[in-house]
């Protein structure tokens, strides 16, 4: 299948049929080395050199570059590994942390801290028992809904135990 020029001068499809997952121009072969040593592999420089043929020498790195894929925040590639390690739970609860006062307020994140997440179920300690009712009964729903918000629904409830009572989750069965 051929593209029209239209079709390649706007982008429309970077992937060649048939290129896997990683886009076909990373330069992903002497990903392992580092700074300096870190340069084009010979498949690499052929393939740039085809495209160099291509276009010219003039316009080459500008069309290189613009099919290369953008490059990513380092925050965004770690969470992506902490996820695929299947420790997404940790960073989500530093997400929480850092952001617990805007969700309850100023006097709620005196009184109360999110300590854990298991299973989707945030515990969150609070100072006594007057704390952990006003919580339960009178934001529970809010603060629920600001939770779920801010993770994209990974936290499916909120448990509010009293300060030096926290119990883990127990594990789920198989199959839920």
């Amino acid at each position: 299948m051929t593209k029209s020029k239209r079709e390649y001068e706007s982008g429309a499809e970077k992937k060649p049929p048939g290129s896997g997952g990683a886009h076909w121009l990373e330069r992903r072969e002497n990903r392992n080395r580092s700074h300096f040593a870190r340069r084009p592999s010979r498949r690499e420089r052929d393939r740039e050199a085809v495209l160099t043929d291509w276009f010219g020498p003039d316009r080459a790195p500008a069309e290189i570059e613009a099919l290369r894929p953008p490059a990513r925040l380092a925050g965004s590639v770690i969470e992506e590994v902490f996820e695929n390690l299947g420790m997404s739970e940790g960073v989500v609860l530093d997400k929480l942390k850092a952001a617990w006062g805007g969700m309850v307020g100023v006097d709620g994140a005196r009184r109360s801290r999110p300590i854990a997440l298991q299973h989707g179920v945030l515990r969150v300690e609070v100072d006594n028992s007057t704390w952990l009712v006003q919580l339960r009964q009178e934001h529970y729903a809010h603060v629920l809904e600001a939770v779920r918000h801010m993770t994209g629904n990974k936290v499916r409830d909120l448990r509010f135990v009293v300060a030096g009572r926290y119990a883990p989750v127990p594990p789920r069965p198989p199959g839920e």
